[in-house]
C-alpha cells in the first residue's frame, strides 16, 4: 500500500489537512463537497488543539469511529516523524548543558520549575524554557529570602533582586545573573521571541543563581 508523501510541517493541523486530501483518492465515490467539507472538519479540529480557532463548522467535526482511529494514527504518525527530526537538535543542546551540583537540594516547586525549563530548552521551545526559567528564579529567591529572613511579604521579581543583594543574601554576579533572567524574560513576554542562543543564556544564568542559592 501507498505511504503518503509528507512534507515537514509546522502544526498538526497541515499535516492532516494534506493527509486527508490523499486519503480522499482512496474513496473516488465520495462527493467532492463531502470530501472538501470533511478536510475543514478535521482541520478545524486539530486547530482547536494547538491554540484558537473559529466557530465550529456547522456539520461537525470527525465521526466518533473516524476520530478513534485516524486521529490517533495521524497523531502518531505526526509525532514520530516530528521527534526523529528533531533528534540531532535535541542530543546537541543536551550535550551543551551542564550539571548542577549543590550541597542542599532545592525545594520541589524550584526543582520542577527548573527540571520543566532544561527540557523546553533540549525540546526546543525556548520561549516556554525561558518563562520556566523566570519561575525558577522567582521561587529560588523567595524560599531562599524565606530561610534567612524567615516570613517576606511579596513583592516583585526586580524588588527581590535588589534586596538580597543588598542583605547580602546573594553575590553581586548572582543578582547580574537573576537580572539577566528577569530582563530577558520580560523582553520575550512582551515583544519578541526568543531565539535559541538566548534561551541558553537565560538557562545557564537561572542555573548559575539557583547553585549559589542551594550552594551549601
Amino acid at each position: 500500500m501507498d505511504t503518503f508523501q509528507i512534507p515537514d510541517p509546522l502544526f498538526l493541523s497541515e499535516y492532516l489537512a494534506t493527509a486527508l486530501r490523499d486519503l480522499v483518492q482512496y474513496a473516488p465515490a465520495t462527493p467532492e463537497d463531502e470530501q472538501r467539507e470533511y478536510v475543514e472538519s478535521v482541520r478545524q479540529a486539530a486547530q482547536s488543539l494547538e491554540g484558537f480557532k473559529d466557530p465550529p463548522h456547522p456539520h461537525g467535526f470527525m465521526t466518533p469511529q473516524m476520530e478513534e482511529w485516524y486521529w490517533k494514527s495521524t497523531g502518531d504518525e505526526f509525532y514520530s516523524r516530528e521527534m526523529v527530526s528533531n533528534l540531532p537538535g535535541m542530543v546537541e543542546r543536551f550535550s551543551r548543558l551542564k550539571p548542577v551540583l549543590v550541597g542542599r537540594l532545592p525545594d520541589k516547586q524550584v526543582t520542577i520549575y527548573l527540571r520543566e525549563a532544561t527540557r523546553c530548552f533540549i525540546y526546543g521551545f525556548f520561549q516556554g524554557s525561558i518563562a520556566l526559567s523566570r519561575a525558577a528564579l522567582e521561587s529560588g529567591l523567595n524560599r531562599h529570602m524565606e530561610r534567612k529572613l524567615g516570613s517576606v511579604r511579596p513583592m516583585e521579581l526586580k524588588v527581590n533582586i535588589e534586596k538580597s543583594h543588598l542583605f547580602k543574601l546573594i553575590s553581586g554576579g548572582a543578582a547580574q545573573l537573576a537580572e539577566k533572567v528577569r530582563k530577558s524574560a520580560n523582553q520575550v513576554l512582551h515583544s519578541k521571541p526568543a531565539t535559541e542562543a538566548l534561551a541558553f543564556d537565560v538557562l545557564v544564568a537561572v542555573r548559575g543563581v539557583l547553585g549559589e542559592l542551594y550552594e551549601g
